[in-house]
Formats: C-alpha cells, sequence, structure tokens
C-alpha cells in the first residue's frame, strides 16, 4: 500500500501498491518519521518507504491521540508506536501485509483506481503479546487505564487477541478507514503463490529503557517496576491504638486518673482504718469530736438566717427573682441558634474547619450532589441471548433486572421528568447544573445509564439486525458498561453521556454479583454548582426543594425510590426538631401534673367534708416549682444569649430534662422535708429554719460540684459538648439561685397557706386544718420491706460482688462501643433519607472524592521539582502521585479507590510539541490561544522546547491557564477545563501557584468506621508525603510544604480522634472536683465525699458499658449525656450520704436503713418517677436520636444511677460508712422520736368543722 486514494469524512484510505519502496523527497518529513519510527532506520540511514509524504502526515496525525494516552510508559508507547509504524511505512509491508478486499471508484476517491478496503496484517505472537503487557498498566489522566478505551471492552477482560481486533476494526469514530485483520502468528503463511512472513520485532517490556526514553515506565504504569515496593502499612497493626486514642495517650490518661485516685484514697485512708470496726456500732463518743471551727454549722448558720429573711419577705423576694428571670430569659430573643451540621460537631479552630475553608475559599466548594437511587420490585434476573461473537451468538445469558424493558423505560421517563424540573420561579436545572465542558457543551453533568443514550428515551425502542444476534438497548448498555469510552457501538450510539464525558458503570449500578450486567439497582447522580457565599446557593437550594417535593409524590407498581438532596440532611433535622417539639412538651407537661400531684397528701380526712384534702394538696406549689425550673434554663439561655455565645437544638433538648430531674429532686427535698415535721408545738418558722438547714446545704453541695464538673466540659473542642456544658453550668447555678428564692418564697408562703387551713387553688377559702398522716406510704415501704431486705449481711455481701463484678465487666468492654453517628439515626424513620441511607450502603461502589492540597512556596515550573509530584517516566519513586497511586493498590489498607488525577501529568503531557497535535497551539493571525477543535490549518503549535523530557521552566507558566481553560476532545484528550479547572490556585497578580490539589476517591463506606477510618488513612498518606517532599525539598534549598487532605466529611469526624481522650479527661477531672467540693462541703470529711465519688465513677463505667448493649454509639450527644449522668448520679448519692452523717444513731446498718428511707422515697417519687413517665411520652417520636439518645440512653441513665444510688450506696454505707456529725443537728432523729398519731373526732355531732386531736408529743433524747 502506498498514498492516498479515497477520503471520505476525513478519513483516509491507501492505494493498492505492488513496486517497490520509495525514499522520502523531504528531509524533514524524513527527519519526522526518524523520530516517531526510530526503529524503521536501525538497519540503513537512508531507506525508501511503503508510504508517502502526504500518507505519512495523515499516520502522524492519528498517531497524536495514541500519544497522549500512552507516553506515561515510553516502553508501551515505542512497542504501540512500531506496530503502526512497520504497518503503514516499512518498506518490508507487503511480506507480512495482505490484500483482502478493494473497493471501486466513487465520489470520494481521489484518484482514478481502487482503494484498500480490508488487509490481514500478519505479527509475530510474542511481540503482540509484548505489546499488550507492556501497555496493559498504562493509565489515562482520569485514572482509568488506557486499554479500558482501546480495547472496546471491559479492562478485566481484555487480552492481546481483544485488542488488536478492536484496533483492526474499521471505525469512523476511531480513525480507524479499514478494516484490518491482525494475525498473531509464530509461523508462515502461504495463501496462493505467495508465502507471508510475519512481523517481528523487539518488545520492549515495561520495566527497561526503550528507544524513546532512557528510562523504564514507571511503578504506576508498570507492576513490574514495582519489584521492591514496600507492602503498604496497615494502619491498625502499626499504630497503637485505644478506642482511637494513641497508646502513649491512654497511658498518660491512666497515669493521671490512678494519680489522682491514689491522692483520693490516701486523703481518705485515715477515715477507713479509723471506721473499718470488727463490729456494726460507731463508737460516737470517741470518734465524733466537735470542731472549734465548722463550715458545715457555718453554712447552716447562713441558710438559718436566710430562712429567717425569707418567713418576712416571701412576697418581696419570690416577685424580685420572678421578674430578674423573666429579664434573663428575654435574652432568647436574641438567641444565636444554629442548626448547622458543622457547627455543632466541629470547633471553627479545628484543623478540619481550618482545612475545608482553605479548600473552599482557594479552590470551590464539591458540587452540591443530588442522587436517587431506582430499585424494581420485580427482582428476578432476566435471561437474554448473548451477542459477543459468532461462537457464542444466541446462548442463553443472565442479565439483573434493572435490564427489563418495563423498569427501565420507567425509570428512564422519571429520569427525564428529573430534568425537566422547574421551580416556581421558573429555576431549571440547566440554570444551576456543573457543565462540566461549558462553553462548547452546554448539558448538565448527570451519572446515569440513561446518559448511555444521551437521555433520549425515544433511542431505546428501536432494533440493529446484526451479523449474528439483533442488537438493542440491552445490548449497548453491555458494550458501554465494558467500554464507557467507546464512540458507537453495535447500536449505533456513543456511550459518551449528553454532556460529552464518559459515564462509568460503577457509578451508575449497584448491588451486583458476577459484573454490572448482574445489576439491582441503577443510580442518578446530579451535580450542580456550589459556593462559599449560601445566597449564591439559593437557586439552586430552590431547585433542589423542587425535587424533594416532586420525588416523594412519585408512586410506581414497577420500581421503588430512595433519594437526597444536598439540603436533605438540614431540612429533616429542622422538621424533626419541629415535629419533636409537641412530644417534648408533652413530656414537660407531665412533669408538671406529675409534680404537683405527687407533693400532695391524699390521707382521708377526719370529717365528712372532702374538701379539706385540698388544704393539703401542693398543685400551685408544684406547678411553680416546675416553672421555676423552666425559668432557670431559659434564664441560662438567655444570659448565654445577651453575650451572642451560639447555642443548639442539643441544649433545648437534653438541658431541660437534667435541670428537671436536679430541680424535683430538689422540690420533693423540701416538701417531705416539711411533711415530716407536722408538729403543732414548733412554730412555723423553726421548722423552716430547720428545712433550710438540712436542705439547702445538701442543695449547695449537689449543685456547687455538678456546675465544676460542667465547667471542665466547657473547655472541650467539641462545640456540641462545650456548649451544653457551658449552659447546663449556668443552668445549674441558676437553678440553685432560684429555688432558693423563688420557690423557697412559694414554699414558706404554701406551709403558711396550709398551716391557717387555706384550700391550694383556692386560698380565699378557709376551713379548719386537719393534720395528715405523718409517714408516706413510699417511706413506710421502704422503711419496712427494702432497706431490710437490702442491708442483711448475705444481701449486702451479694451486692457487692455483683456490682464489682458489674463494674470488672464494664471496663472490658467499653473499648468496643462503636464510634461515631450512625447516619440512619440522624433522621426520623418516614423519613425519604432514612431509606437513602439504607441503600446506600448496598448499592454504592465508589466512595466520596479526597483532595490531597499542597500548598505553600513550590515552583511547579522547576523540573527537579516537578519529579516530587508527577506519576509518569522519570518522576520520583515516592512522588506525591506515585504513593497515591501505591496507595490505590491496596484499598482494603488505605481506603484509596483510584489513581490519582495529576493535572502536572497532563500539562507536561499538553504542552509536548507536536508537528500535528492540537493541544497548545495559537492562532497564525493573533499568536492567542487556539483550542483543539479550530481547524488545524488555522493554527500552529506552541512549540514549547523539552529538555530531559521537561518543559523549559521559563516557558512552564505560560500556558497553563490556557490548559485550564481549554476542553478535552478527540483530538486532545488531555485538555485540563474538565478535570481540573478548580485544580490551582494563581497568585492575585501573577501566574504564581500558591496552591493546587490532586483528586481521587475513597473506597465505598459500608460502615461508619469506614468514615473515619477513610479520613485516617488519608492523613496518614498525606504525613508521609509532606515528610517525604520537604525531606527533598531540604537538600534541594527550598523552603517546606504542607500537603493535606480534604473530603466534605472530614469535618463531621475528626471529632473522633480525639473525643475520647477528651471525654476521659473530662469525666476524670469531675471525678476529682466532685470529691474536693463534697469534701469540703461535708465538713471537711473526705470519706463522705470518697463513697460519693466512687459511686459516680462506678456507675458512669457502669453505664458506659450499658451503652455497648443498647447498641448506642460514642459521639457528641452520648458525651453530652454521659456528663449530664454524673450530676444525676450525684443526686442520687450526695443527698443519701449527707442524710447518713446527719442521722446520729451508733449504727451503720441502722443509719443506712433510715438514708435509705427518707432519700429513697424523694428519689423514687420524685426524679425516677417523674422522669421515668415523661420518657415514655418520647417512645412516641418519630426521631432515631430521641429514641436512642433520649429514650434509651436517658433511661438507662435513670436506671444505673437508681441502683447504684439506692442499692450498692446504701451497703456502701453500712459496711465503710462514715461516722456521724454532730457539727450537724439531727433533723432526721426528731422523726424516731414521734409516736404515731391516731386521727379523732372532738365533737361526733359537729359535722360541719374539721378537727385533729392532737396527742401530746414526748421529745425523746437521740440514742
Amino acid at each position: 500500500m502506498m498514498g492516498v486514494c479515497r477520503n471520505e469524512a476525513g478519513l483516509s484510505q491507501n492505494c493498492p501498491y505492488s513496486s517497490a519502496p520509495m525514499p522520502f523527497e523531504s528531509v524533514d518529513t524524513e527527519s519526522q518519521l526518524r523520530q516517531i519510527c526510530p526503529r524503521l532506520f536501525e538497519n540503513n540511514s537512508t531507506v525508501s518507504f511503503c508510504c508517502d509524504e502526504k500518507q505519512f502526515k495523515i499516520f502522524q496525525k492519528r498517531m497524536e491521540v495514541p500519544r497522549q494516552m500512552l507516553s506515561r510508559c515510553p516502553s508501551c508507547l515505542s512497542n504501540f508506536m512500531n506496530l503502526w509504524c512497520q504497518f503503514t511505512c516499512s518498506p518490508y509491508q507487503s511480506h507480512f501485509v495482505r490484500l483482502l478486499e478493494t473497493g471501486e471508484k466513487d465520489k470520494f476517491s481521489i484518484k482514478n483506481s481502487v482503494y484498500v478496503k480490508k488487509v490481514e496484517y500478519y505479527v509475530d505472537e510474542d511481540y503482540a503479546n509484548g505489546v499488550f503487557e507492556s501497555c496493559k498498566g498504562v493509565r489515562m489522566s482520569t485514572g482509568d487505564f488506557a486499554l479500558k478505551t482501546m480495547c472496546g471492552t471491559d479492562f478485566e477482560s481484555c487480552t492481546a487477541d481483544k485488542w488488536f481486533n478492536f484496533l483492526g476494526r474499521a471505525n469512523k469514530n476511531l480513525g480507524i478507514p479499514f478494516d484490518i485483520r491482525f494475525s498473531l502468528t509464530k509461523e508462515r503463511s502461504r495463501h496462493g503463490n505467495k508465502t507471508f512472513d510475519y512481523m517481528q520485532s523487539r518488545a520492549y517490556p515495561c520495566n527497561s529503557s526503550s528507544d524513546l526514553s532512557s528510562s523504564p515506565c514507571s511503578c504506576q504504569e508498570c507492576n513490574a517496576s514495582c519489584v521492591e515496593e514496600p507492602m503498604y502499612p496497615d494502619l491498625e497493626s502499626i499504630d497503637c491504638k485505644i478506642a482511637t486514642m494513641d497508646c502513649q495517650d491512654a497511658f498518660h490518661l491512666a497515669i493521671l486518673g490512678f494519680i489522682c485516685a491514689c491522692l483520693m484514697v490516701g486523703v481518705a485512708g485515715k477515715y477507713v482504718w479509723d471506721l473499718m470496726t470488727r463490729d456494726d456500732n460507731d463508737n460516737i463518743d470517741g470518734e465524733i469530736k466537735k470542731r472549734v471551727f465548722s463550715l458545715d454549722r457555718l453554712i447552716q448558720k447562713i441558710f438559718i438566717s436566710y430562712a429567717k429573711l425569707v418567713m418576712e419577705r416571701y412576697t418581696f423576694i419570690f416577685f424580685i427573682f420572678l421578674v430578674l428571670g423573666f429579664a434573663c430569659s428575654f435574652g432568647l430573643l436574641f438567641v444565636n441558634l444554629t442548626t448547622e451540621t458543622k457547627s455543632l460537631w466541629t470547633s471553627p479552630a479545628s484543623s478540619s474547619r481550618l482545612q475545608e475553608s482553605f479548600f473552599e475559599n482557594n479552590f470551590k466548594p464539591f458540587h452540591r450532589i443530588e442522587q436517587v437511587i431506582i430499585t424494581p420490585k420485580d427482582t428476578r434476573p432476566l435471561e437474554v441471548d448473548t451477542f459477543e461473537s459468532e461462537d457464542n451468538a444466541g446462548d442463553p445469558d443472565f442479565l439483573g433486572p434493572v435490564f427489563r424493558d418495563t423498569f427501565f423505560k420507567e425509570a428512564f421517563s422519571l429520569n427525564n421528568a428529573i430534568l425537566r424540573l422547574q421551580t416556581s420561579k421558573n429555576v431549571s436545572l440547566e440554570d444551576v447544573c456543573y457543565k462540566p465542558l461549558e462553553p462548547d457543551n452546554k448539558h448538565c453533568a448527570v451519572m446515569s445509564p440513561f446518559n448511555y443514550f444521551q437521555n433520549d428515551l425515544d433511542s431505546i425502542d428501536g432494533e440493529i439486525e446484526g451479523e449474528f444476534a439483533i442488537f438493542n438497548f440491552r445490548t449497548h448498555l453491555q458494550e458501554c458498561i465494558k467500554n464507557p469510552f467507546s464512540m458507537k457501538t453495535s447500536f449505533k450510539m456513543s456511550c459518551f453521556g449528553q454532556f460529552g464525558g464518559p459515564i462509568h458503570p460503577y457509578l451508575v449500578f449497584g448491588d451486583f454479583n458476577d459484573g454490572y450486567e448482574s445489576a439491582k439497582g441503577i443510580m442518578i447522580t446530579i451535580l450542580l454548582n456550589n459556593s462559599v457565599k449560601s445566597e449564591e446557593n439559593r437557586a439552586a437550594m430552590e431547585w433542589e426543594e423542587t425535587l424533594i417535593k416532586y420525588l416523594k409524590r412519585v408512586k410506581s407498581d414497577i420500581f421503588r425510590i430512595s433519594f437526597m438532596s444536598q439540603r436533605s440532611i438540614e431540612d429533616e433535622i429542622s422538621r424533626q426538631a419541629s415535629s419533636d417539639v409537641i412530644i417534648v412538651a408533652l413530656s414537660y407537661v407531665f412533669l408538671l401534673f406529675y409534680v404537683s400531684f405527687a407533693l400532695s397528701q391524699y390521707q382521708v380526712p377526719v370529717s365528712d367534708d372532702l374538701c379539706t384534702i385540698l388544704i393539703n394538696t401542693k398543685l400551685t406549689l408544684g406547678f411553680v416549682g416546675i416553672i421555676g425550673i423552666a425559668l432557670a434554663v431559659t434564664s441560662a439561655v438567655g444570659i448565654c444569649s445577651y453575650w451572642n455565645i451560639e447555642t443548639t437544638l442539643i441544649v433545648f433538648e437534653i438541658l431541660p430534662f437534667l435541670i428537671v430531674s436536679v430541680g424535683v429532686d430538689n422540690i420533693f427535698l423540701f416538701v417531705q422535708a416539711y411533711q415530716r415535721r407536722d408538729r403543732h408545738d414548733i412554730p412555723l418558722n423553726e421548722r423552716v429554719c430547720e428545712i433550710a438547714a438540712e436542705v439547702m446545704p445538701s442543695m449547695l453541695l449537689t449543685s456547687t460540684a455538678e456546675a465544676i464538673c460542667f465547667s471542665f466540659g466547657a473547655i472541650s473542642e467539641m462545640p456540641a459538648v462545650r456548649t451544653f456544658s457551658l449552659f447546663a453550668a449556668i443552668s445549674i447555678i441558676t437553678n440553685f439561685i432560684l429555688q432558693i428564692t423563688l420557690f423557697f418564697s412559694a414554699f414558706v408562703w404554701d406551709a403558711k397557706r396550709q398551716e391557717e387551713g387555706r384550700l391550694d387553688m383556692l386560698c380565699c377559702i378557709k376551713l379548719r386544718p386537719e393534720r395528715p398522716y405523718r409517714e408516706s406510704y413510699m417511706y413506710n415501704v421502704i422503711k419496712n420491706f427494702i432497706a431490710p431486705s437490702i442491708i442483711i449481711k448475705p444481701v449486702r455481701i451479694f451486692v457487692l460482688i455483683l456490682f464489682l463484678f458489674w463494674f470488672a465487666t464494664s471496663l472490658l468492654i467499653v473499648d468496643n462501643i462503636q464510634l461515631g453517628l450512625d447516619q440512619k439515626r440522624s433522621v426520623p424513620d418516614d423519613s425519604h433519607v432514612y431509606s437513602y441511607f439504607r441503600d446506600l450502603e448496598i448499592y454504592v461502589n465508589v466512595g466520596p472524592p479526597v483532595f490531597f492540597v499542597l500548598r505553600g512556596s513550590f515552583d511547579y515550573g522547576d523540573p527537579q521539582l516537578q519529579n516530587l509530584i508527577c506519576t509518569g517516566n522519570g518522576c520520583h519513586k515516592d512522588s506525591l502521585g506515585a504513593q497515591i497511586n501505591r496507595a490505590s493498590r491496596h484499598p482494603e489498607l488505605s481506603n484509596v479507590a483510584h489513581p490519582v488525577m495529576n493535572w502536572l501529568d497532563d500539562y507536561i503531557e499538553w504542552l509536548r510539541p507536536s508537528a500535528n497535535g492540537r493541544c497548545c497551539r495559537r492562532y497564525d493571525s493573533n499568536h492567542t490561544f487556539c483550542p483543539s477543535l479550530v481547524p488545524e490549518n488555522l493554527c500552529h503549535s506552541c512549540g514549547v522546547d523539552y529538555v530531559d523530557g521537561r518543559p523549559r521552566p521559563d516557558l512552564f507558566y505560560t500556558y497553563i491557564k490556557s490548559f485550564l481553560s481549554s476542553n478535552p476532545s478527540v483530538h486532545c484528550p488531555t485538555s485540563g477545563h474538565a478535570l481540573y479547572s478548580n485544580a490551582i490556585k494563581f497568585a492575585s497578580k501573577s501566574d504564581r501557584i500558591i496552591a493546587s490539589h490532586f483528586m481521587t476517591y475513597h473506597t465505598p463506606f459500608r460502615h461508619m468506621a469506614d468514615y473515619f477510618k477513610s479520613m485516617e488513612s488519608a492523613k496518614f498518606l498525606a504525613n508521609n508525603i509532606t515528610k517525604f517532599m520537604n525531606t527533598e525539598l531540604g537538600l534541594m534549598g527550598h523552603p517546606p510544604i504542607d500537603v493535606f487532605p480534604y473530603s466534605f466529611h472530614y469535618v463531621f469526624y475528626e471529632q473522633y480522634e480525639t473525643i475520647v481522650k477528651a471525654a476521659i479527661f473530662q469525666l476524670i477531672c469531675s471525678a476529682v472536683s466532685i470529691f474536693i467540693v463534697a469534701a469540703i462541703l461535708c465538713d471537711m470529711d473526705p470519706w463522705s465525699a470518697m463513697i460519693i465519688t466512687i459511686t459516680v465513677v462506678m456507675s458512669l463505667i457502669n453505664q458506659l458499658a450499658m451503652m455497648y448493649f443498647l447498641n448506642i454509639d460514642f459521639n457528641a450527644i452520648s458525651v453530652v449525656n454521659l456528663i449530664m449522668s454524673v450530676g444525676i448520679s450525684l443526686e442520687y448519692s450526695a443527698h443519701t450520704v449527707r442524710a447518713f452523717v446527719s442521722i446520729h444513731n451508733p449504727s451503720r446498718i441502722e443509719r443506712a436503713k433510715e438514708s435509705l428511707a427518707l432519700i429513697g422515697c424523694t428519689i423514687i417519687s420524685g426524679i425516677t418517677t417523674a422522669k421515668g413517665g415523661s420518657l415514655l411520652i418520647i417512645l412516641f417520636s418519630h426521631s432515631k436520636i430521641f429514641n436512642v439518645y433520649y429514650f434509651r440512653m436517658f433511661a438507662s441513665i435513670i436506671m444505673v444511677c437508681f441502683t447504684h444510688g439506692l442499692i450498692l450506696l446504701p451497703v456502701l454505707l453500712s459496711f465503710i460508712g462514715p461516722p456521724p456529725s454532730k457539727n450537724r443537728p439531727d433533723y432526721y432523729g426528731a422523726r424516731r422520736a414521734l409516736p404515731p398519731r391516731i386521727p379523732s373526732l372532738i365533737d361526733e355531732k359537729d359535722s360541719a368543722v374539721q378537727q385533729h386531736l392532737v396527742a401530746e408529743d414526748k421529745e425523746h433524747p437521740a440514742a
């Protein structure tokens, strides 16, 4: 063959030629041929060829695209180019090329002769296999294998035979003008009178040098070059971790905890030695000594004096603090409520937030993603005929249910309906979508299997009869799955999407067992433009809202859909918060009625007038108490709002639970202390002072300790924990203040009302007061049944063993608690996002993109520095690109699923001068940049000189912006606009690059742990890259740089790097603060403080174990709950210990019984029943977070604190309780000295007047 005899649509077909080869007339043309085909000149310096100059120019142009695709591996490129050089121009062409078919002259003919239509090309089988082996690892700029584009089938099934068959098949779209039948052989072939040899040449292995380069292919393109590549590290094996903490940090925390424990035990050791006697009696006279100065007595005197003041000015104090409470609550009008998810979980100063801010401000936020998953209801496989070749045509084959006609057409209609959606303001998808090839192509980037048909629904109805089979939309899908870069399938359609880019099957098919053809679901992914400025996203958010509303209305008997929009999470959180307001409100309405009811006494009256019951009810007082608690919360929020402190929904959802628990407990302490002192012979003023001296110091102890504990949380780096802890500390303080002022004033008024016989809520009606029974039913049950059962010695020993076993077991399993927040729990069950998260784990095959950002002073034009980043020939084996690509070869360890998309590699190739290249060109007329689609006769090459395979440094930056603005095309696939338009940040007044990023993808996330592991692996990889590059830069005398990874989910999961360490540190500080505060406020009694601290710590550890058994994840919400549980546990234990040391009885056992009965009835009827009842209402919430973190965890907190406070603590006190204190009057002891009162009638005839017969009370001193 020689010359061109026919030209149709730019494709030239050769002329049959049987004469001798001829030399080129032009020396320049021969020089160009020598550069491209050096092996043709191996034997002679000047030779003749079987191609003319015009034919060579066409060949040179046709080889430009393969050169760009294969240039990363010089050995492969040399072998591939030589294959076609021999076929096109070899003087021995007739020895291995046989003419099979010619065509007659037609309107496209150039010469009056026939033209070549089909030939056979005999190639050495070893050479063909060598070419294939050298090229099979070469990747394109997208990270895909080059053979995926050049083989006509999927990469996994590509072989040398399939590759050469595809290369020889006539295809106008690929520039193959006629059929070339490749015969890979090791033997000569005889046809007619002629024997044909086969083309023989050396195939350079990819790990060796070639005639095009003295360097072998890099490890990234050639596995054989990776013989010394170390095994990719497994972070779980090389990093010593305990619950995400470095072992060193865990060891430091353990040492800190041990030192604190030793100090507390040492301080309390003297008490242990003194109190561990052989019998159960305390030697009161010997052990109790009245101190010269007693802080506890001073505190009691202060509160007694204060109580006297309240008795005189209760109305004034009530209204003053009511006004102050409302004044503070007025700050709610200025509340700074944040619902932005990232603001809830990460601090603005955290590294992930700073890196995210750097990325978004210097590049651009990643696209807004809208995704729809469509699955057929008929999941049976579909049986079809195969079509691949004559050998298997007609054989049965099975496809996934998504290939069924009815499903595919119905889903196709849904796809097109989505693309046509418009908002009420006429905002369409085209107005807000991402268009990667704009302005050349103005279609939106939509990833779906329907884009294999360019979103044309009518196109799938046709059929084309082939040589061996009938081709339809299913065969087209199968061919596109195997080769998404196919320009034309057997169905006569392109696989490229309407927007001009390829549709990778892993992005659109899901849940397959044996290849994408067995898929059970399909996905539609739409990319919208995104901006840092929220106002610029309004149009996109409006379209997203329209999309959500439309998809919620979609109903079908054929398919099921799940979907999520970029705005879906925040919408669902807002909707969930709104819907749960009613649930929360109902729970607090229940509290209001319960507290008001439970505070009252309902003994049957002595007289016949049932109205006297209303004298002893506490409905008004209970209402005031709940209002005061609510006012404490609103005051705290208002105070913080005045200071412009951000708050979150967690504050409004959890904080009331805590304050109600503390406040209700205090309310019951006040009221039941009054009811115990129902004494006619002691003036009310004295009884109120006793109540103040009994209850208020205990409140001061718990409130001070809780406020200090929460204050430690306010220094946390997690916004949710920090905000809650700050608000909780202030709320505890405001609650204490309002309860000793507002509520105590109301309490004094209510006591006076009751003493005067006035009806509750109808205080203007006055009756003769009756004395109710002194003992409550709950007290009698605990006193007579529960306490004696627990304090029996065998039971006490069993309780200790049981709780110690529980504690030891908890220590063993706390490390197994799952970190994170399951996405499915963040939304209600009826949310469309919930079903999407469920399907996401099944159908999605690739994870989110991850960007490795390089920032700092770095000269990308310096060839030596280029070698630290690039991935191709001549690059450092540990370069940035090399390390990321190495990680992608071990996705199970690195969580990197795809080779890096390296703009530097493509730019170097894009700049490379070529006689017929269409990449870097300038117009002949004005020397401005010339796009690749402009005809070649109007432009010329940029002519950038290359030295050792690298562009001249002084010309590197000249054309880089043109590279970033140029769209890829069939003439220049390496142009950078589609992939890299936002990958480089230039200095404001120069072309200097101040930052750039290199993108790849994570592996798909199937479990919650994958999110954290992916971030950890990416940071490990980025740190290694940074260390390597800074080492090399230091040797070269350049300043250091920084490389960090960024993916949009990192900002939510960075907290889990430190959450365990921060939580443990905070809880250690809380335990120490409880011990110190309790020791001081318990009248310098470290042993009482030690028992309180032990109870709180054990309940906390056991609560952690309950989280494991109840499948509650460890995250910011659960940490907030754990901090809250410290306060609740303190409420359950501190009052009991204080009552224990206040009872002047020589026996620990008796004091344990009495303190359990006294405080136990308060705790059971107060905090336990009140919160237990309100929790039942939360069960009706649709919110998973409410059900898990509020009902399930709150219930477990109540249960754990209840068992530790009312079972373990009395047992501990009965064994090693501290002695009674004479600095504290025996307010509880007077109760034992009173005989039971028996009501009777003074005058049976007078039924209109109710009276009590009060027996003489004889005072007996406490034993």
